[in-house]
């Protein structure tokens, strides 16, 4: 058909590239089209699932990716897992180059924002049980320090960042307490660091915990594919 001609790139992934899939399972294909592709020319490749679907006898799923677009996290882990079933150019050598860099980013940063979380509760829960203010100004470096680490510096970086979200709550009331501190100690009260306190020790350690226990192997999981490594969690 005239308008598959627009695909640079089909690949397999999820359960089928993994040699894991059952009598039930759905396939996954990450379908790239080639540079210059216009929405209007996705448009009229609507009937790809369905003749799919019909010549593998299963449900199929596709995701559709225009090169070099924004990556979330779940096309970036298609590029670097998936199979390639068709290729007519370098599609794939393209577009799978930023998602690695993105990955392996994204798991440097997160890793090390759980080594720091781990102190930074610790901290917390000494001035929390002591009511002890001496070691605040210390305390908020290490915290604006691992907003750092959660947030990426790279713009390519956002959108994928948004996968990890869940891990964020804590930030909300943290982020509001620290711009206070941009104006100096003097407008940061009892009642702030109360509400810090309790985000660090309350709501930092089940995230973090989250972060480590769910999404640190599931980056690793993909880093593994390219024969990326990174120990420490």
């Amino acid at each position: 058909m005239p308008e598959f001609q627009l695909i640079g790139w089909v690949g397999v992934f999820g359960t089928f590239s993994r040699g894991k899939q059952t009598a039930k399972s759905d396939i996954d294909f990450l379908v790239g089209f080639k540079e210059g592709t216009s929405d209007k020319q996705v448009y009229y490749m609507a009937d790809l699932e369905e003749h799919l679907s019909q010549a593998m006898q299963r449900e199929v799923d596709i995701l559709y990716m225009h090169t070099r677009e924004p990556l979330n996290f779940v096309k970036a882990q298609a590029l670097l897992t998936g199979k390639t079933i068709y290729e007519v150019d370098a599609w794939l050598y393209d577009n799978r180059s930023l998602a690695k860099k993105l990955m392996v980013d994204t798991h440097r940063r997160l890793n090390a924002a759980v080594l720091l979380a781990d102190d930074i509760y610790q901290q917390a829960a000494m001035m929390k049980k002591e009511e002890d203010t001496a070691g605040l100004e210390e305390l908020i470096y290490s915290v604006t320090k691992l907003m750092h680490h959660l947030s990426p510096q790279d713009p390519d970086a956002e959108y994928l960042n948004s996968f990890f979200d869940p891990v964020y709550c804590w930030t909300t009331a943290a982020s509001g307490i620290l711009k206070k501190c941009e104006r100096g100690f003097s407008s940061f009260n009892d009642k702030d660091q109360q509400l810090l306190l309790q985000a660090l020790t309350d709501t930092l350690p089940g995230q973090m915990r989250i972060l480590k226990k769910l999404y640190l192997p599931v980056l690793q999981d993909v880093l593994d594919h390219v024969h990326v490594r990174h120990d420490g969690h």
